[in-house]
């Protein structure tokens, strides 16, 4: 009788071990599914916590970059015009 006690006692410690082993698996899997949608909704609350951001010296730095194409485009074209005559 003793031994078929123990044989039972490490039958049922065996399926425990089982079900710890597919209660981690299933536990993994789900993890590994919600990663991607956690990660998204975590960085969409970031987004909407930023403040506004001023951009009129951005605004002023594009202006002057602007302005410096116009008469670099006017300089060249001239260059142009100029040795279109010559040749």
């Amino acid at each position: 009788m003793a031994i078929d006690t123990r044989h039972k006692e490490n039958a049922m410690s065996l399926r425990s071990c089982f079900r710890n082993h597919n209660l981690k698996r299933k536990l993994s899997d789900a993890i590994r599914a919600m990663a991607p949608t956690l990660l998204a909704l975590s960085l969409t609350s970031v987004a909407h916590a930023q403040g506004t951001m001023d951009f009129s010296g951005a605004t002023t730095l594009m202006t002057t970059f602007k302005t410096f194409a116009i008469y670099a485009g006017a300089v060249i074209c001239f260059g142009g015009l100029i040795f279109a005559e010559s040749g």
